[in-house]
């Protein structure tokens, strides 16, 4: 389970962008130019005000004022609150983070300050609220439902006065001069297209690696078919129901962390629709084995995974977040990787 995205941190910036190009026609005379220069709040005023509304306040709406053009028009205000809020995530942290700006690094159109947040230990909480989940709810809990349960967790220690698990870590925040102001720049869009062009789609038939350790070999996964039906999926719906095949191709063995990236499991259809798996039709690959036993080297299980969807959606790519290792004790992970399948149309 990818646990990094719910750690409250702020926004990492990856390219720089230029600063607009004053006018032409410039005030004449010392004063008037002073005057001018006093209209722009110096970068770290500005950068204190958004580190305030963001980590402190957690102020979602506010703080989106602060990104830049091309940051707003790659990412909605909706959608960036709905990505941090986090099933009311925001209302339990709020005032609970602090910060410290530890080195800034500022030009004439860029500022970049390194800061240290203490904020709650996500991680901890989340192992936690996982040690109470049974293995039969583990082969079909969805990172969705085991983030619900988290919040749920933070309110009631929160209502209960119990102390949350604190950590402190260190983020970059970059500023860029913007019509005459200091705005945040995430660079999302480049994010995005670099994230694009490093994933790779593979075809029915075709094999991937799911999981990997440099030490110990990999495993991989292959979708051997995909069928439809109509059956109890309701109304201008239908059941994707996709055959796989997990091999343990490792040198030693692995245990029910394999899981993971199945449950993450998630078909993108043209258009940006997003379906996560359907637990309750069709069986499913985790139900055929006891996920608490190893899958030996060498050994395969193969099983159905399924998905509610519009029976008109096209395009279909089924993705799996594979950026795990398969070693328990040595439990990794690598944001972002993904293994995706072309699995084509609804085809009744």
């Amino acid at each position: 389970m990818n646990t990094k995205f719910l750690i409250c941190a702020t926004l990492v910036c990856l390219t720089s962008f230029s600063a607009c190009k004053p006018s032409e026609e410039k005030p004449t005379g010392q004063a008037s130019e002073q005057k001018e220069e006093k209209q722009i709040q110096p970068p770290d005023v500005v950068a204190k005000e958004f580190l305030n509304t963001y980590i402190v306040d957690r102020n979602l709406k506010e703080s989106y004022k602060y990104f830049s053009k091309a940051d707003k028009a790659a990412k909605s205000e909706a959608q960036y609150i709905q990505e941090k809020n986090m099933y009311g995530a925001a209302d339990i942290i709020r005032g609970m983070s602090s910060y410290e700006i530890k080195k800034s690094e500022i030009t004439p159109e860029k500022a970049t300050f390194t800061i240290d947040i203490k904020s709650i230990d996500m991680e901890k909480v989340i192992k936690e609220v996982m040690s109470k989940v049974t293995l039969s709810e583990l082969a079909s809990i969805s990172q969705e439902e085991l983030l619900k349960r988290t919040v749920k967790k933070l309110t009631e220690d929160k209502k209960n006065n119990i102390p949350f698990p604190m950590a402190t870590q260190s983020e970059s925040t970059e500023f860029i001069l913007e019509d005459g102001k200091w705005v945040v720049f995430v660079d999302w869009a480049g994010k995005n297209k670099k994230q694009q062009s490093t994933k790779v789609t593979l075809k029915m038939g075709e094999q991937g690696t799911l999981m990997s350790s440099k030490e110990n070999g990999d495993v991989v996964l292959k979708v051997n078919s995909v069928k439809f039906s109509a059956v109890q999926a309701g109304d201008n719906m239908v059941h994707c129901i996709v055959n796989i095949t997990v091999t343990n191709k490792m040198k030693g063995q692995f245990t029910e962390s394999f899981s993971t990236p199945l449950a993450s499991a998630e078909i993108f259809a043209n258009g940006g629709n997003k379906y996560k798996r359907d637990y309750i039709y069709a069986p499913e690959i985790l139900k055929d084995i006891n996920i608490s036993d190893p899958l030996n080297p060498g050994k395969t299980v193969t099983g159905d995974i399924a998905f509610k969807i519009d029976k008109t959606a096209k395009d279909l790519i089924l993705t799996f977040d594979s950026g795990y290792s398969p070693l328990p004790k040595n439990f990794d992970y690598v944001e972002n990787k993904t293994l995706s399948f072309k699995l084509g149309d609804v085809s009744l």
